[in-house]
């Protein structure tokens, strides 16, 4: 398990603390709340759950991710993962420089 990964469950162990919840219970609130846009699950977690922001984003979407795997262990997007969807489309030419960023700093 990656550090970001350890991170992440962390975090997600400590919000099913906060809250009282397992994820399993924490997923079945977000299926009867029948929201399906990010924002709205975020702002409804904050409101319900009195998560902070980042607490009540990083549960909308692990929840999210893995009811689109179906799966019930949260997986992580690889750094790789976040380059890649950062460099596409119009910005595309851009992943050379920031390649060669990274190689410098390395």
């Amino acid at each position: 398990m990656s550090v970001v990964d350890k991170a992440i469950q962390t975090q997600l162990t400590n919000i099913q603390t906060r809250t009282g919840k397992r994820l399993d219970e924490l997923r079945a609130v977000l299926q009867q709340s029948g929201l399906t846009k990010h924002s709205e699950i975020r702002a409804m977690f904050q409101r319900d759950l009195g998560l902070g922001y980042g607490d009540a984003n990083m549960l909308a979407q692990a929840l999210r991710k893995t009811d689109a795997e179906g799966s019930n262990a949260p997986q992580a997007e690889t750094p790789d993962d976040v380059v890649n969807t950062l460099y596409t489309g119009a910005k595309a030419s851009l992943r050379p420089i920031h390649d060669r960023l990274m190689a410098e700093i390395a």
